[in-house]
């Protein structure tokens, strides 16, 4: 039986693993393709601090409807573990200070930034010392972001919408107004897919495309 629930601390490893096994996907190598000397260090940036803030950011007690979450952190569960999540930070800005506080100053001193690294994770230990955001244009209207992993074995049978849709739902719920995501500008099937949930094209270059959809009418 597979289900879409609200992650839990346990879910880390095996979303960790998601993230591992995806991550570029849209660059033409398949599934599960060695591309990590660290495995951990994608997941620690992509995936970990959302995770961590939906658990912690309404007093211990997650997605609490006493308290607007920092983060919200769904995922799929079947047989086999986790086999995908949406993770969304429900305002950029907050969701940036509680990672500085947070989630950064450990992995500083445990990716230094004078280390020496392959060039896919210099670019992600840049990352954990200069997180990068959208422009304000983008966050002034669409505050919250969110992206989202699956595995093979749970694409083509609507899940990917349904976590999206459950997603969106739960960004208007907790007050948002707008949300955007950024996708790699050659992944034409990810940008298709995004369009057909209602995002447009805000911001493009050859490398990313940053899309946007409004959560109020």
């Amino acid at each position: 039986m597979t289900r879409l629930r609200y992650a839990r601390l346990s879910d880390l490893p095996g979303a960790y693993r998601v993230c591992a096994r995806t991550a570029g996907a849209g660059d033409g190598l398949p599934e599960g393709a060695v591309r990590w000397s660290d495995p951990q260090l994608v997941g620690h940036v992509y995936v970990g601090p959302y995770i961590a803030a939906a658990m912690t950011g309404s007093g211990g007690r997650p997605h609490s409807p006493a308290a607007i979450p920092t983060a919200i952190a769904l995922v799929i569960v079947d047989q086999q573990g986790i086999a995908g999540y949406c993770l969304a930070a429900v305002d950029t800005v907050t969701f940036a200070r509680w990672c500085a506080e947070n989630w950064w100053p450990g992995l500083r001193e445990d990716y230094p930034a004078d280390g020496e690294y392959p060039a896919a994770e210099r670019e992600l230990v840049d990352l954990i010392h200069a997180p990068a955001t959208a422009s304000a244009a983008v966050l002034n209207m669409f505050p919250s972001h969110l992206h989202i992993d699956l595995l093979d074995r749970a694409r083509g049978s609507g899940l990917g919408r349904r976590l999206m849709t459950d997603m969106l739902a739960a960004l208007r719920s907790a007050g948002s107004p707008g949300v955007h995501l950024e996708v790699g500008s050659a992944n034409a099937h990810a940008i298709g897919f995004y369009e057909h949930l209602g995002f447009d094209v805000a911001q493009a270059d050859d490398d990313a495309t940053i899309m946007t959809l409004p959560l109020r009418s």
